[in-house]
């Protein structure tokens, strides 16, 4: 049943789901539009507002790219390239590729986002290179989905960018919230629990996730290995 649903998601998105710079320009609009009923404001200041802001955020672009970038230094740096390639060659069939791929994105997307993001694509492409040469049947656009899994986790790591600006003495909301160091919420009971409970769950579902259909699979020939 979970096979139907994702394969019925991956239709639906393919078909109709638009591209991320349209979501872009569509929650720009909708932000100016509430804006303008909902405030007093005119559009001209909506504008000016949108404006400000943008260049506002010129400081937390410039770290987020930095995020980015050190992560993505650090993934193809000769050890953890290493790393990698032992990782790629461990998968004996296509379900265990997609919780391994899934499980080692997390893990690093919560030190890193940068990191795990970067650590997920190459070994998502490596994994599935790997199953292709040993001529092992695999899903390739589900390993590849695994491989962006940390996606999902990130915001509850160590480069999380909520908890980290809320630690700081002079983050923008501390005359409402006060200061909040990262043991109450990077490192809180709860934020822990649900990391772990992620960690768990969604290499299962990826795995629940894989076409009953043979005919997706690469390198079928003839039958599809177990987890």
């Amino acid at each position: 049943m979970i096979a139907a649903i994702g394969q019925f998601f991956s239709r639906l998105s393919s078909r109709w789901v638009p591209d991320p710079f349209i979501f872009a320009l569509l929650l720009t609009l909708l932000t100016m539009l509430l804006g303008i009923i909902l405030t007093p404001s005119s559009p001209f200041e909506m504008i000016d507002h949108w404006m400000s802001g943008f260049w506002d955020l010129l400081s937390f672009g410039m770290q987020m790219a930095l995020i980015l970038v050190t992560g993505g230094v650090l993934a193809q740096s000769p050890p953890v390239k290493r790393i990698i390639d032992a990782l790629a060659r461990l998968p004996k069939n296509g379900g265990s590729a997609v919780v391994m791929v899934s499980l080692t994105a997390m893990i690093a997307a919560l030190v890193n986002w940068g990191l795990g993001l970067i650590v997920g694509a190459l070994l998502a492409r490596d994994t599935a290179r790997s199953l292709k040469e040993r001529n092992i049947p695999h899903h390739y656009p589900l390993i590849g989905a695994a491989g962006y899994t940390g996606l999902l986790v990130w915001h509850g790591g160590l480069s999380g960018s909520a908890p980290l600006t809320v630690a700081t003495q002079d983050h923008f909301m501390v005359d409402v919230i006060g200061v909040l160091p990262v043991s109450a919420t990077i490192f809180s009971p709860l934020n822990i629990v649900l990391a772990l409970l992620f960690l768990i769950s969604v290499p299962l579902l990826l795995k629940g996730m894989l076409p009953k259909s043979n005919e997706n699979w690469e390198g079928y020939s003839g039958q599809r290995s177990s987890f």
